[in-house]
């Protein structure tokens, strides 16, 4: 299976990542390149039609087996089933490329939504990440995607 680490463009120090947080279903950013738990940073993209909608993908975390989901405007993201997924239309994200190499996340379902590192930096870990307003490729909003070997 192909996975994942998916990081902003806002942090070049550090190589942060989406993390499900096992105390809470937050996603948060976090380096866990030494981790013993460094597949909670692992991502595959799994094909998803809802309807008449167009296709997307729910991006499925190698450690929990969930997938990421958004809560509403503006709001932190949560974890849903694999299962839930295919019935929810917060749950289905389209990659569109920006700039060098980077590109946002956006809800085919409210494409003014996509995938944001929350603040207005430092971005740090341990920095939440949701869904917000689309600003233009603003560094918090564009994300890379690099393979890794699972």
């Amino acid at each position: 299976m192909l996975y994942y680490k998916i990081a902003p463009k806002c942090n070049t120090e550090l190589f942060l990542t989406l993390n499900l947080d096992p105390n809470n279903s937050a996603v948060l950013l976090k380096d866990l390149a030494q981790d013993q738990d460094k597949d909670r940073q692992l991502w595959t993209p799994v094909e998803i039609i809802t309807g008449t909608e167009d296709k997307g993908y729910a991006l499925l975390n190698k450690y929990a087996n969930k997938v990421i989901s958004a809560r509403g405007e503006r709001q932190p993201l949560t974890q849903i089933s694999l299962s839930e997924a295919f019935e929810s239309k917060v749950a289905t994200w389209r990659f569109l490329p920006v700039r060098d190499g980077f590109g946002g996340f956006q809800l085919p379902a409210n494409t003014s939504m996509n995938l944001n590192v929350f603040g207005d930096g430092p971005y740090i870990s341990g920095n939440p990440v949701g869904i917000h307003d689309w600003k233009d490729g603003a560094d918090n909003e564009i994300w890379t995607l690099t393979r890794v070997e699972g």
